[in-house]
């Protein structure tokens, strides 16, 4: 499961899925989605935050430097779908006020109106949170090997363990091309403080990614790609449990 700092709590892909129109405006107007969703990725971390602050959970959440811990928020499903929604906020508010079309000023009220619900709703509920960060996964390099697995295009991401048996998000996916009598050898990045080990995901062609190891590999230790794992139902995806959750105190009258 992904956390807040991991990156983009959402993708352009994911915006696409509730405004699809959306690439058309942009491509018209000349807007950068890409450039929304680094706002909106500082609003989502100034308004936790706030948050976090207004509502007296610092205590809870834990902090860092007299900040609020956000490495241990999760980007939950609550948090992307927010996430998404004020970004196309701030797309249409940029081309309603670029060129005054009353059809981007009716998609800009609609996407606030549709945001500030949405916030409501993930903070209502509670903001996720674990107690031991693990960041999302980061391959170094990847060397071509004479260990031979067959010629063709080969995918490959992997994912940071604790010795809880926690996994970090996975990392992005590298595209390796592989050539007659070749296999490949992927470097893990620079190993993050609580990490112990790493999981790694493989596939070939248009097969999904699949978990290749049965148990972590050592946090320093090169992984030589061999016969592949492959599945018939979904992979296993990393996750990290969530260790509690931060909800506003709540307060009842009496009567």
């Amino acid at each position: 499961m992904a956390l807040l700092m991991d990156g983009f709590v959402g993708s352009i892909e994911d915006v696409v899925r509730v405004d699809s129109g959306v690439s058309d405006v942009a491509r018209a107007e000349g807007i950068s989605i890409d450039h929304k969703l680094k706002l909106a990725q500082g609003d989502c971390e100034l308004k936790i935050s706030q948050f976090v602050v207004n509502h007296g959970l610092e205590s809870k959440l834990g902090s860092l430097n007299n900040m609020p811990r956000l490495d241990r928020v999760v980007a939950s499903e609550g948090l992307k779908r927010w996430f998404c929604l004020h970004t196309l906020q701030l797309f249409y508010s940029d081309a309603y006020f670029s060129v005054l079309n009353d059809r981007y000023g009716k998609k800009f009220q609609h996407f606030k109106k549709l945001a500030c619900e949405a916030w409501e709703t993930y903070t209502d509920t509670g903001i996720a949170c674990v107690y031991n960060p693990i960041p999302r996964g980061q391959i170094s390099r990847i060397d071509i090997n004479q260990i031979p697995i067959g010629v063709g295009t080969y995918y490959a991401a992997i994912a940071w363990t604790d010795s809880a048996g926690n996994a970090g998000s996975a990392s992005e996916v590298a595209v390796i091309s592989v050539g007659a009598g070749e296999g490949f050898t992927i470097v893990p990045g620079v190993v993050p403080s609580g990490a112990t080990g790493y999981d790694i995901y493989v596939a070939e062609a248009t097969l999904p990614l699949w978990k290749q190891n049965s148990a972590p590999i050592e946090p320093n230790s090169t992984y030589s790609a061999g016969v592949l794992m492959t599945g018939n139902g979904n992979p296993e995806e990393p996750m990290q449990a969530i260790d509690f959750v931060l909800r506003k105190s709540r307060m009842f009258t009496r009567g």
